[in-house]
């Protein structure tokens, strides 16, 4: 996870690079880089988890 975070954004000890952006494509490549998956986007603030996602299987 901290590899993620190093390749998604910057030393915050350092200026802002210039034309740095948090993007889903810098997310998406910094989460393949460290071996981590995106299921897909975020809900809206006003959106469910199904009820079929949070069963736990064999209820």
């Amino acid at each position: 996870m901290e590899g993620f975070f190093r390749d998604a954004g910057w030393n915050r000890s350092q200026p802002t690079p210039a034309g740095w952006a948090l993007t889903p494509a810098v997310l998406g490549k910094a989460a393949a880089a460290n071996g981590q998956i995106v299921l897909g986007p975020p809900l809206a603030a006003d959106d469910m988890i199904p009820a079929a996602l949070l069963a736990t299987p064999g209820e």
